[in-house]
């Protein structure tokens, strides 16, 4: 019976593994390794402030723009049914 310690240890082991697995696939060579970035271990994502940071701020311009599509698209469906008098406005 293995303890919890030890299979979240080998779970993360294994998650090392085969990022090393993808990383030995993008860059063949050593030297075509992205430095002065700090890898994640469990994910091909950088943990550096300035990828966070564009992480974020490009999550949260994508979250707006669908925001923004759908007030559009209710606003659109909302003046036609008025256009088409099936809407009262109290």
């Amino acid at each position: 019976m293995r303890t919890k310690r030890s299979r979240r240890r080998h779970a993360t082991q294994r998650v090392i593994s085969k990022r090393q697995k993808l990383m030995k696939q993008f860059f063949p060579d050593w030297e075509e390794r992205p430095d002065g970035h700090k890898l994640s271990k469990f994910s091909m994502a950088c943990d550096c402030a300035a990828c966070t940071c564009a992480r974020y701020y490009g999550k949260r311009e994508k979250r707006e723009l669908e925001e923004r599509i759908c007030n559009d698209r209710y606003c659109d469906g909302i003046s036609e049914l008025m256009e088409e008098g099936k809407i009262l406005l109290i």
